[in-house]
């Protein structure tokens, strides 16, 4: 009687196999695997809502922007992940339009926010100068689980395909199975490798 509560042997053998309807069920039911492009839209959708509700509710109580609204603003930015760079060059922006033309109220301060984040999200980007000479150096830094790793392996194999010769570097020696996934992308893109042990 225990074995078949627990699932002992006898009730796996007195269990009846699965049809390939009920197999094929299963399989559909399973979640279809997210893709990076899927995750990182997860990641940016979080980061704006975020933004968007500490901004309402610094907006929606801001009757004169005065220094004490600039720094509430300052302060939903920076939680908000948007990079100290990036939220001091928006304030210099505020106040420097504070100074020469009052803000009337949190309706517009919103409005002149929207337009310095799309200037700076529009501004041209500087293309990344090549060197005089080999190696080209490419360095990747990232949190965990943004997809360096991938990256690094997809770049090998387009220079590779452009016929130039690619070296990858496992650096990210703590993360668990870091040398072994660049390794597998190493192989696929027919490039070379440097490795250490892991934790090295």
């Amino acid at each position: 009687m225990w074995k078949n509560l627990f699932g002992g042997k006898k009730a796996e053998e007195e269990a009846e196999p699965e049809s390939p309807e009920t197999e094929r069920a299963s399989v559909e039911a399973e979640p279809a695997r997210v893709s990076i492009f899927d995750r990182m839209k997860q990641a940016v959708t979080r980061t704006r809502e975020s933004l968007s509700s500490r901004l309402v509710g610094v907006l929606a109580l801001t009757r004169t922007v005065d220094e004490s609204a600039l720094e509430d603003l300052e302060s939903a930015l920076l939680t908000s992940d948007l990079g100290l760079p990036t939220t001091t060059a928006i304030l210099e922006q505020l106040r420097d339009h504070a100074r020469r033309k009052d803000i009337d109220g949190g309706e517009e301060l919103r409005g002149l926010l929207k337009q310095q984040i799309r200037l700076i999200l529009e501004a041209p980007r500087k293309p990344v100068a090549e060197p005089a000479a080999p190696p080209k150096v490419i360095f990747l830094v990232g949190v965990n689980g943004t997809g360096k790793t991938t990256t690094s392996g997809k770049l090998a194999s387009w220079y590779r395909a452009e016929g130039k010769s690619v070296l990858l570097c496992a650096a990210d020696t703590f993360r668990a199975a870091a040398i072994e996934q660049l390794e597998v992308w190493a192989s696929r893109s027919g490039v070379d490798m440097i490795k250490t042990k892991q934790g090295g």
